[in-house]
């Protein structure tokens, strides 16, 4: 290379170095003027943090200060507040024992009222009782009066028949009789006016004092009509109403003179007189007693007002029967009076009434019949009680009975009712009603409750809790567990578990196979304990079982049996009022002939007697968990 080229290339080259360096000093004062503005603000920032932290020191200062006072404060308001605390340490123990003062006060004062309340009670109970008194007294002398006055007719009555007897020698039986009655009620009413007429009403009064039982207007009216009953019924016979009517004879016929031959003729003077010293008829007796027909609500006291009469009536020929029982004994009677007839001969037909005789046969029996539960649910029963009851009364038989149907009710929707209701008559006539209604169902009221005697299937344990309540029974028998048989009529009941008198059976043995009253009377008769294990919900599908149960209930409760249950439902729930219609329900309506309008009216189909007889059946199971019933009901201390 030459030199000129050369030097013109390092020309070039130095002349690019130079716009290269001044280029890098103006980036270098770019640079510069950057930094110095960046220190400018950096400057500016720190006089900014200085003012700041000038502000800073002297907001601290100001803090401090501040919390200086706060503590200051805190400590004055702490001083406070435990001269506070002890001011109202001092004021609660000043209100605790202001309460104190108070709540003694209130206490003398409560005592106070109540023994004012106990003096008011007593003063209540005493005139109460003052009127009591007074009215008894009143009653009292109003018999005697009464006495007195029968007293009086009664001689006057005999003076005229014994002035008569000259003119009317036929009245001398008859007159014999009436002396001998009226000498019978002389003294009655001079002994049992003071004795047997207010022995009922003075035991009810004694059980009312005592706590047992409670004020009852009611019961006391009709145990006031009880006792005059028993005034009347004191050495009352019905032997005169037995004797039959003496047949008359023919017509134109005439009974021969005693002491004469009849075959002599008689002249016509001759012949009336005759006639003249013919006896006539004595007179008809008196009508006998009305009894009287006691019904209710449950739980209102109709069987403990009877069982008072009967328990107080002294009297030898008196009865008193659950009315299934009673009903049963005639179905046995009338069984064994068909037994007892000769057998049909072939070509030879004769009518039988098997009902008169067994009427006559507990007519001469008994004279005062007590009847508990007086129902009719059964077609059989409601076609014989007429007449049944009809023979009874005019014969003079007084029957007291309970019920919770009112007598217009009785068989109510029944199968052919239309022939029952003249026995609805006959009651009536023969019978005074007595309407117990208060409302108050007193078996249902607080009483001393015995052990555990009814459990749920759902409970833990429910079952093995009856078996140890079983086996503890069971070691006061003198026996040995095992099963027992009952023979009734010819057929077998057999219990799978038993000892002594103590049985433990289940819902299926007792209700679900065809068992009836007589199985639970038999039952009742052998035994006071009774477990019943598996009890269902009670529907109206279960109807058969329904009534079983009820009648088992009924049975054991007039028998004083002990019961023990087991039941997938409280009490209260364990009748439910649903279902009810099945096939047999269809097919009965079919074979009877009945539409099916008709069928809906019967209570047959209906269900409405179960319906009204459960609500007894739970009043009475409620009485049977009671400690009274259960020490009642124990046989091994009689």
């Amino acid at each position: 290379m030459c030199c000129s080229c050369f030097r013109k290339q390092h020309q070039h080259g130095l002349h690019s170095h130079c716009d290269e360096s001044q280029r890098h000093c103006t980036e270098s004062q770019r640079h510069c003027t950057e930094s110095q503005r960046h220190c400018t603000e950096s400057q500016r920032h720190c006089t900014e943090s200085q003012r700041h932290c000038t502000e800073s020191q002297r907001h601290c200062t100001e803090s401090q200060r501040h919390c200086t006072e706060s503590q200051r404060h805190c400590t004055e308001s702490q001083r406070h507040c435990t001269e506070s605390q002890r001011h109202c340490t001092e004021s609660q123990r000043h209100c605790t024992e202001s309460q104190r003062h108070c709540t003694e006060s209130q206490r003398h004062c409560t005592e106070s009222q109540r023994h004012c309340t106990e003096s008011q009670r007593h003063c209540t109970e005493s005139q109460r009782h003052c009127t009591e008194s007074q009215r008894h007294c009143t009653e009292s002398q109003r018999h005697c009066t009464e006495s007195q006055r029968h007293c009086t007719e009664s001689q006057r009555h005999c003076t005229e028949s014994q002035r008569h007897c000259t003119s009317a020698p036929g009245l001398r039986v008859w007159l014999h009789y009436n002396n001998r009655r009226s000498f019978s009620i002389t003294n009655h009413l001079k002994v049992s006016s003071s004795e047997t007429s207010f022995k009922t009403i003075l035991h009810y009064e004694d059980l009312v004092r005592v706590g047992s039982l409670k004020e009852d207007t009611q019961q006391r009216d009709a145990l006031h009509k009880l006792g005059q009953l028993q005034t009347v019924l004191q050495g009352y016979s019905n032997s005169v109403y037995l004797i039959p009517p003496k047949p008359k004879g023919k017509e134109g016929e005439h009974k021969p003179t005693k002491g004469k031959d009849p075959k002599l003729s008689a002249t016509p003077s001759e012949g009336d007189a005759a006639a003249e010293e013919e006896d006539p008829p004595p007179p008809p007796p008196p009508p006998p007693p009305r009894g009287f027909y006691i019904h209710g609500d449950v739980g209102t006291g109709k069987t403990m007002l009877m069982d008072m009469f009967y328990a107080n009536m002294e009297h030898g020929r008196k009865k008193r029967v659950h009315f299934h029982s009673f009903m049963l004994d005639i179905h046995k009677r009338i069984h064994r009076s068909k037994q007892s007839l000769p057998k049909r001969r072939l070509g030879k037909m004769f009518t039988y009434d098997p009902i008169s005789p067994v009427a006559m046969e507990i007519s001469s029996e008994t004279c005062i019949l007590c009847f508990d539960e007086f129902q009719v649910t059964d077609i059989a029963d409601a076609m014989i009680l007429k007449q049944l009851f009809e023979i009874l009364f005019r014969t003079g038989v007084v029957v007291v009975a309970t019920s919770n149907r009112h007598p217009e009710d009785l068989y109510r929707n029944g199968l052919h009712r239309d022939a029952f209701l003249p026995f609805i008559h006959v009651l009536k006539d023969s019978c005074q009603s007595i309407c117990l209604d208060s409302g108050i169902d007193y078996r249902r009221m607080d009483r001393p409750a015995a052990d555990r005697l009814y459990f749920l299937t759902r409970e833990p344990d429910a079952e093995a809790f009856m078996d140890v309540l079983f086996d503890d029974l069971a070691l006061m028998q003198n026996n040995v567990k095992g099963p027992k048989v009952l023979t009734m009529q010819g057929r077998c009941l057999t219990l799978e578990k038993t000892c002594g008198t103590i049985a433990d059976c289940t819902f299926q043995e007792l209700c679900d196979r065809p068992v009836g009253a007589s199985d639970y009377l038999e039952m009742a008769r052998l035994f006071d304990t009774v477990f019943i294990r598996h009890v269902p919900r009670l529907t109206l599908t279960l109807k058969d079982q329904t009534r079983r149960f009820i009648t088992l209930i009924d049975t054991f409760y007039d028998n004083k049996v002990r019961v023990v249950l087991l039941a997938d439902a409280p009490l209260d729930q364990l009748f439910v009022h649903s279902g009810g219609e099945d096939e047999r329900d269809r097919l009965l309506l079919d074979d009877l002939g009945l539409s099916g309008d008709v069928g809906e009216r019967l209570s047959l189909f209906t269900e409405e007697e179960e319906i009204f007889a459960f609500q007894r059946t739970v009043s009475r199971l409620t009485e049977m968990q009671t400690e009274m019933y259960w020490s009642q009901g124990n046989r091994n201390n009689t």
